[in-house]
């Protein structure tokens, strides 16, 4: 099972051009500074199947390599339900 994709931006290579949030307003808005901050306010905002190629582009026209579109997480498989205890029972 796969989810959807997320739009991550690195802050220590941000220098506030504002051209992310130009290019998709949808996700994101510029801050006071020119900062871009996501709309919803998460961290790395999901990207809907429909901006995913608009996304792309403006992590690619990103003039410092700041916005990058993570992939889709991997579903991983249940831990296995535990049958025993985590310890064993004190000796009689």
């Amino acid at each position: 099972m796969t989810g959807p994709a997320r739009l991550h931006l690195d802050w220590t290579r941000c220098d506030g051009h504002g051209s992310c949030a130009e290019l998709l307003p949808e996700l994101l808005v510029a801050d006071e500074w020119g900062y871009p901050v996501a709309r919803a306010g998460e961290r790395d905002p999901v990207v809907p199947a429909g901006l995913e190629a608009r996304a792309r582009h403006a992590a690619r026209s990103c003039p410092l390599m700041a916005l990058r579109l993570l992939p889709p997480a991997r579903g991983r498989p249940a831990p296995p339900e535990r049958t025993a205890p985590l310890s064993s029972p004190a000796p009689r």
